[in-house]
């Protein structure tokens, strides 16, 4: 029988990247180098290779992202009294897998990475919330982690089922 690891999250991204010349594409490539590389079960080995978040036996976590306030047909800016610049959804079925803590630890440094401060992002983007939820089949429990936007730091809690 397959050990599986449910995960789903979601980063609130704030930021004005396009302040500084980025497009929607370079954006978009600056949040994948900062998020990681994915693979699934049917992906050739280089691509497992290159993977560097968290994966099971038959693929990793997954992610993809949406802008706010943006017109993508004419990739122009729509007026917003909202710094809210995207979201990056997080999910993932992982098979043969129970290393919740590797998990906590990925998103913790995906969290840092988004920091101003932090050389990857070069002044781009900050986190105003995050949530991941990581449930280890069997366990009885769940773990929860949530972003404290004011201390600049994740708490994580444990919810019990039953």
């Amino acid at each position: 029988m397959s050990q599986w690891t449910h995960v789903a999250g979601v980063i609130r991204i704030d930021g004005m990247p396009f302040v500084v010349g980025l497009n929607q594409e370079q954006e978009r490539a600056e949040i994948h180098k900062m998020v990681g590389n994915t693979c699934s079960y049917d992906d050739d080995a280089p691509k497992w290779d290159a993977c560097n978040v968290p994966c099971g036996s038959e693929g990793s976590l997954q992610y993809s992202y949406s802008f706010a306030d943006h017109d993508e047909a004419t990739e122009g800016f729509i007026a917003s009294t909202s710094l809210s610049r995207s979201a990056i959804a997080i999910w993932g079925d992982l098979r043969d897998y129970d290393n919740e803590n590797e998990i906590i630890e990925w998103f913790k440094g995906t969290l840092a990475k988004f920091q101003p401060n932090h050389p990857e992002n070069k002044g781009l983007f900050s986190i105003r919330d995050a949530l991941l939820s990581i449930e280890v089949e069997g366990q009885g429990k769940k773990a929860v982690c949530v972003w404290n936007a004011g201390k600049k730091k994740m708490n994580i809690e444990e919810v019990k089922h039953g």
